[in-house]
This record gives C-alpha cells, sequence and structure tokens, in this order.
C-alpha cells in the first residue's frame, strides 16, 4: 500500500482517495487534506508534507520537539494531514523508539494515536517517565572509567621500558599492530556529536539572511491581480526586483518608499514571468484573511540584517539554502508571539536590540 493510501486511512478517509494519477506524491497528500477538510494554510500543511517525505525523520526529533512546543497540532489548532503524515513518517523510519525522550513529540504523538483510524498502524505505547516542565536535548552519561581487576593486573606482562618500546615501534609491520582499544571507540563516540551538530545547524536562524529593504518603487503586475511588483534597495549598491502575492491587502502606493523585511538569501525564481530575487516577509492569520508586513524597528537602516539572540553565525548562500532546504526546515517556527513580536521558535527577530514586530499577534511569518 503506498503512503498516501496509508494516510488516508488513518484520516478516515477510503484508500481510493489518494489520487493515483498524480505524479507527486505531496501533492496527492495534500489533496487528502481537502477531501478531509482541513483547516489552515496551505503552505503550512506543504511545509510539514515535504519534512514528512525528505530524509529521516528520527534524526530530526530534537526539531519537531521545539516545533510542537507551543501547539496541540503541526498546523494550527486542529488535527490535519500534517500530523497524520508525520505520525506516519515516525512509523516508517522505525523512530517510535525514540519519541518517549521527547515530551512535546511523545505529547502530540499520544494524542494523534488517539485521533486517527486505529489499526492501521501499529500502537505504540510509552513507560511512564516523570517528564521536567522544560525539556532539553538529552546529553549522554559519561562513559564509566574502565576498572582494572586484581586479576589482570597481576596477569598483565611487565611495562617495556621506554627503549624497547621504541624499537618495537619502528619493527613493527605497517598495519600490524593492533590500534589501542582507545581509538577503536573513538568513531563510534565522536558519530554523536556528529549528528547534534547536524541537528544544531538544521535549526540555526542565523542560516537566514533577513535584511531591511527599503521599496523605492512598486507597480501592480500586469499579468496577475495578485501580486504587486517592487524594486528593493537592500544597501548593497544595486536594487533587486521581487515579487509578493500582497495585491489584496496592500496598494503599491502603500509600499513605494516604506521599509520592509526582506529574506535574501533565496535563489532568484519567475513568479508569473517575473524573476524574483528575494520574498518580503508578512504576518498572516490561519485562514490568510489578514495580512501584515512585518516592520523593522525605527531606528533600523536600509540593509541592516536580521540578529536572532545566541545564533550569529554567518548566512548560507542561495544555493545552501536550496540544497539544504534550509528555509523549508525553519519555515513551520517562524511566528509572531502574542505581542507580535517576530520569531523563530523561541529567538526573537531583533535589530540593534530592539524588535522586529507586526500588527498582527500569533501569526504566521512566511
Amino acid at each position: 500500500m503506498s503512503r498516501p493510501e496509508i494516510i488516508a486511512q488513518l484520516l478516515n478517509l477510503p484508500a481510493e482517495s489518494a489520487a493515483k494519477d498524480l505524479l507527486d506524491e505531496a501533492t496527492a497528500i495534500a489533496q487528502l487534506g481537502k477531501a478531509a477538510g482541513n483547516k489552515g494554510s496551505d503552505a503550512e500543511l506543504a511545509q510539514w508534507i515535504n519534512f514528512a517525505r525528505d530524509g529521516k525523520a528520527g534524526a530530526h526529533l530534537d526539531f519537531l520537539n521545539g516545533a510542537l512546543a507551543e501547539r496541540s497540532y503541526l498546523v494550527d489548532e486542529f488535527f490535519s494531514v500534517a500530523d497524520a503524515a508525520v505520525f506516519h513518517k515516525l512509523h516508517a523510519d522505525g523512530a517510535v523508539n525514540d519519541v518517549s525522550s521527547h515530551a512535546h513529540v511523545r505529547r502530540w504523538f499520544s494524542h494523534v494515536q488517539a485521533l486517527v483510524r486505529p489499526g492501521v498502524l501499529p500502537v505504540a505505547s510509552f513507560a511512564d517517565v516523570a517528564l521536567p516542565p522544560l525539556v532539553v536535548a538529552p546529553v549522554a552519561p559519561p562513559a564509566p572509567a574502565a576498572k582494572e581487576t586484581k586479576e589482570a593486573t597481576k596477569d598483565a606482562p611487565p611495562a617495556a621500558p621506554a627503549a624497547e618500546k621504541a624499537a618495537g615501534d619502528k619493527a613493527a609491520p605497517k598495519g600490524k599492530e593492533a590500534a589501542p582499544k582507545g581509538k577503536e571507540a573513538a568513531p563510534k563516540e565522536a558519530a554523536a556529536p556528529k549528528e547534534a551538530a547536524k541537528d544544531a545547524e538544521a535549526v540555526d536562524p542565523s542560516k537566514l539572511d533577513i535584511r531591511v529593504g527599503h521599496v523605492v518603487r512598486c507597480w501592480d503586475h500586469a499579468d496577475s491581480d495578485k501580486l504587486l511588483c517592487e524594486e528593493v534597495d537592500l544597501g548593497e549598491g544595486s536594487t533587486r526586483m521581487i515579487a509578493s502575492g500582497i495585491r489584496a491587502f496592500y496598494s503599491a502606493a502603500e509600499l513605494q518608499g516604506r521599509k520592509v523585511l526582506v529574506l535574501a538569501n533565496l535563489k532568484e525564481r519567475s513568479i508569473a514571468g517575473f524573476k524574483s530575487q528575494g520574498m518580503v516577509l508578512c504576518a498572516c492569520n490561519a485562514d490568510k484573511s489578514a495580512v501584515k508586513l512585518l516592520e523593522p524597528p525605527a531606528t533600523a537602516n536600509t540593509g541592516d540584517r536580521v540578529v536572532f539572540g545566541a545564533f550569529s553565525g554567518e548566512p548560507a548562500t542561495p544555493a545552501q539554502v536550496a540544497k539544504k532546504k534550509i528555509f523549508e526546515t525553519l519555515a513551520p517556527l517562524l511566528r509572531t508571539d502574542s505581542g507580535g513580536v517576530a520569531h523563530c521558535g523561541d529567538a526573537a527577530f531583533t535589530i540593534g536590540g530592539a524588535h522586529v514586530t507586526a500588527p498582527l499577534p500569533d501569526a504566521v511569518v512566511s
């Protein structure tokens, strides 16, 4: 049975609901969401469906745990095809046993398990564990030092003098000498820090290059009634052309002369025949009935870059953003809080120590 067919059954839809004539599996799964009457942003649903399709979900449990820290479901406050897709992914990747050590994922997983159609996937049960109110990534305890027994010490040959040891080392044929025990374990022990480093990199918002832009010129797209075309100065010595689907909420006159926040390290792409070289960031509510531009602090200058607290790395190149799916990974964490302050996860957007805001609290930033 295909993945879309399994997800259809989890959503209590007949397996035939999964369109077999669609070449793109992600599109087929998104269609299931519409069939199930899912609410929420199409963009957010697509982000989580892609998350469930790419890579190993078990390797990104820390990221998933952070995304679920302040929400019950992956998209808005409703169970959706996104939850079913990621739930199935954890089963398919054999990552269910790792869920119990991630408090927010464990809570979400147990809840989703009770909502999906029973009997489609095995029921997972977790041992009762005491979970702290704030969960951090678990740290492996240090390995206990090896203790030498009296017998081992007694039977061990006497240590060779330094001169004999040096001569023996020199005479030993290459590759014949057994590696010291400590070195044998080293590559295995190094694997965990490498994986931790990958996870840390995956959720590092400093990889995004978000800058203050000044809209020099703005006009309506000739062929699309949804798009505005902007010429934006980012302090680079030349301007960029950017297309934004916000014409239903702002006129060209309202944007012209205004300061905006631009995601600047995206690859150039064609939108309705217009070559767009970035993304103007906005906050939008769940049903997209309200959209508001992010607003830089009054003290910000053209070209100033957004800083995310302790994350102080250099931005990724546009090629890296595309290849590593950096924006797709971080997009589900972009939001405004109850005060309208823009965040990526728990890290606030700041410029010169002042917050980037939008007059739309508890919204998605995209």
